[in-house]
């Protein structure tokens, strides 16, 4: 985090009561957008990272990162359970801004050991096909997300550039199986009690 980052954050709350959450850009994250404004179903992909987020915690109390999802869940889901947390917040009319002129840094996923980063590919495209399923996103944004990264693959792979194109598949497949296999996901998994019952009486 650059050293103002929360002093920044904190000044665009108090300016804003209007909104109930935040978010910023990543340095490293290539697709994320360029010019800031809402975040919606249809902009959250390139606005929504986990650690990016700034929620006010008294209105998302019992809104929290869904278990079934991320790193670390021990589940297929390796992914978007930031995106996720988002999309319930949005469904119950909370609002979220992308603020592009904050950044925070994060190491480069692309420049690690080629078999570490397939792996993390296929485990964050099938968090991206459960994700989809999850909120009922239409077949036309699933089937594009998919085309997208089919075609990737083609044209990495014609233009020799193999590890990308393997990169590219597991995108593709990872999605597909990520959505075909989520069945009906519940709306959220907490193991830990919520916020509210967590503060001293």
């Amino acid at each position: 985090w650059p050293p103002d980052l929360l002093a920044r954050v904190d000044a665009i709350l108090d300016e804003r009561p209007d909104l109930t959450a935040l978010t910023t850009r990543v340095e490293t994250v290539p697709r994320c957008d360029v010019d800031g404004g809402p975040v919606n179903r249809r902009t959250l992909f390139g606005r929504a990272v986990e650690f990016t987020m700034f929620l006010r915690r008294e209105l998302v109390a019992d809104l929290r990162y869904d278990e079934q999802m991320g790193v670390g869940a021990g589940t297929p889901w390796g992914a978007d359970e930031g995106p996720d947390l988002m999309l319930r917040m949005l469904a119950r009319g909370l609002t979220i801004e992308y603020f592009p002129d904050i950044c925070i840094y994060h190491p480069d996923p692309a420049l690690q050991p080629a078999e570490r980063l397939l792996s993390r590919t296929m485990s964050y495209s099938r968090g991206r096909g459960y994700l989809y399923r999850k909120h009922g996103y239409s077949w036309l944004t699933v089937g594009n997300s998919l085309i997208r990264s089919l075609g990737g693959s083609i044209l990495m792979l014609l233009s020799g550039r193999v590890t990308k194109a393997r990169v590219y598949w597991r995108a593709f497949w990872g999605k597909l199986i990520g959505y075909v296999t989520a069945g009906k996901p519940p709306a959220q998994t907490v193991s830990s009690p919520l916020v509210a019952e967590t503060r001293p009486a």
